[in-house]
């Protein structure tokens, strides 16, 4: 093996330019694949940093007429955890920002009201303090306390010794600090402080048509995945008929759906059919690193067939020649190596931030290795082919001819064809899907979304809720800083509204029409509804078709009134 290889080093050094235009090829191929490799593990395959994390999962509901909304409203959340039978326990998990005055400069961050078994459910264990919230924080109206992430120890507090015990202020209100998070094992992602989740009991019987909560679960020892489905999916159609107006505007079921598979989404599909384009793309690379090898090979049929006739079997000689590829192969996986390295650091870069596990995209061991055994594997397959084409018997022959017709039989051309053929086929299928691809995203930038984006600013705000308590002093903090944006200079209008077109924000409300037979609540129509001001269609480039806009006369005791989309 050692001989094989000095010799093959000394052969290759003797033809550089054919053996950079291999490597390169070779490291192309192998480099995208490298890369696409890092997002896929990172995002599809890598697991969780908890405890036993294939038996956590996410048990959500459905709001009905929008499948696509998972959440559940504070009572039904809480009749789950009471009745079900498949889970060491369920915490509810309630994302918001929060404005943090502690430590510098208010700055929001983004926040999690959770129930105190969240952590426990996670097994998560604090890198300092407790992060398991007491029975009298966890009560409504409790003491205030909260754990914060280390990324925001290290960073606001300077990585303070004593910060665990002190009080931090939290949108205006005082925060007993009793736990740090380690930042690899912070979820969900970007959270920076949690809190205990609490609900005025009084109320909690009226909450069943708000479905705002997410809902985090791990299964009991013993308990499958399709157990836990049949067991929710009993509960979720229980507590429907026991409460069918309640529960008017959500579906019969729940879902019961792998953490790792709620974090991707629809993310698995397009990733998976990536690797298998840049697959595809390494297999281009070995057709046409196996036809050089066979081009290359006719120049070296004298030295194949005298060592042929010294006694070289051609096992022998095909061990020779696979070992350059071999090499070859090896030496474009370490040039893909530092390109993918370079790849992946551009598409984490660029990538957007709301990209589910983002921070777990890198190139580690398991990444090394996979690379080296696809270059080893590589190596292997476009080294034997043509090998076995140039070893051939008739060597002898071809030594008393000088050599003349070596690879020039109908065997060798076949295999060329073929090759070409192979390559030909592959880069006609990859262009057509980069076509296709590049000609559907071209035609969804000119669909007309019905609003405009250009010259437009958008932000959100989370106005603390001692500061204010009521409807009304929300509507006037509002009312007061939409009249001053307007006195701005550069303002043309200015608006606000619950949620921004084509994200999920919103209602789900069911609807009678008037006139019209009534319908049993499962039968009846839903909506999804959200709140605007008079500026915010102006704002946001949106037409009246018929009818009028909003106007400061529609406030709270006028006549309601609504306005509806053209399907609507």
């Amino acid at each position: 093996m050692r001989q094989d290889a000095a010799f093959a080093v000394r052969t290759l050094l003797r033809a550089p330019g054919f053996t950079l235009i291999a490597i390169l090829t070779l490291a192309l191929g192998i480099g995208a694949n490298t890369a696409i490799f890092s997002v896929v593990r990172g995002i599809l395959l890598r697991p969780f940093p908890f405890a036993d994390p294939d038996r956590l999962v996410m048990v959500a509901g459905a709001a009905k007429g929008n499948p696509a909304s998972y959440n559940v409203s504070p009572a039904n959340a809480y009749d789950w955890r009471a009745q079900n039978h498949s889970f060491t326990d369920l915490a509810v998990i309630d994302n918001r920002g929060s404005v943090l005055s502690e430590g510098g400069a208010p700055e929001l961050i983004q926040a999690s009201r959770v129930s105190p078994s969240f952590f426990n459910i996670l097994q998560v264990r604090p890198l300092a303090g407790r992060l398991v919230f007491s029975d009298a924080e966890g009560a409504w109206h409790g003491d205030k306390a909260v754990v914060i992430n280390e990324d925001l120890w290290r960073t606001r507090f300077g990585s303070r010794g004593d910060l665990v015990g002190s009080m931090i202020t939290l949108d205006d209100e005082r925060y007993h600090v009793i736990g740090i998070v380690p930042s690899t094992m912070a979820w969900p992602r970007g959270i920076m402080a949690w809190m205990p989740f609490t609900y005025d009991p009084a109320q909690l019987a009226d909450s069943r048509g708000g479905i705002y909560l997410n809902v985090i679960g791990r299964l009991k020892a013993g308990i499958t995945l399709a157990t836990a489905r049949s067991d929710m999916d009993g509960v979720a159609h229980r507590l429907w008929v026991e409460h069918p107006d309640e529960n008017s505007n959500i579906a019969e079921t729940a879902h019961v759906i792998p953490l790792n598979e709620w974090v991707t989404g629809t993310l698995r599909t397009p990733l998976l059919l990536l690797l298998g384009g840049v697959g595809f793309v390494l297999l281009i690379a070995c057709a046409n690193v196996a036809n050089l090898l066979m081009v290359r090979g006719v120049s070296r049929s004298t030295e194949l067939a005298v060592r042929s006739a010294l006694g070289a079997d051609r096992g022998r000689l095909v061990c020779q020649l696979v070992t350059e590829s071999v090499i070859l192969a090896l030496a474009g996986g370490v040039l893909a190596t530092a390109l993918a390295l370079l790849g992946t650091r551009v598409l984490v870069h660029t990538a957007p931030q709301s990209l589910p596990r983002l921070d777990s995209i890198r190139i580690d061991g398991i990444v090394l290795a996979a690379t080296f055994s696809v270059a080893l594997v590589a190596g292997i397959f476009f080294g034997l082919i043509p090998a076995w084409q140039l070893v051939r018997p008739d060597l002898a022959q071809a030594l008393r001819a000088g050599g003349r017709g070596l690879g020039q039989g109908s065997s060798g051309h076949g295999v060329r064809r073929t090759l070409v053929v192979a390559e030909v086929a592959l880069s006609v299928m990859l262009l057509s899907g980069a076509g296709l691809l590049i000609r559907s995203f071209v035609r969804l930038m000119s669909v007309d979304p019905g609003f405009r984006t250009a010259h437009s600013i958008h932000y959100g705000l989370s106005l603390p809720q001692h500061r204010y308590p009521t409807q009304a002093s929300r509507a006037a903090f509002l009312e007061s800083l939409l009249e001053r944006m307007r006195t701005v200079k550069s303002v043309q209008s200015a608006g606000a509204s619950f949620g921004m077109p084509l994200t999920p924000f919103g209602f789900m409300l069911t609807f009678t029409v008037a006139g019209r037979p009534p319908l049993r609540p499962a039968d009846q129509p839903a909506a999804q509804i959200r709140m605007a001001t008079p500026g915010y269609f102006g704002a946001m480039g949106i037409a009246m078709i018929r009818g009028r806009n909003f106007t400061d006369a529609d406030r709270l005791g006028a006549p309601q009134v609504l306005l509806v989309n053209a399907a609507a």
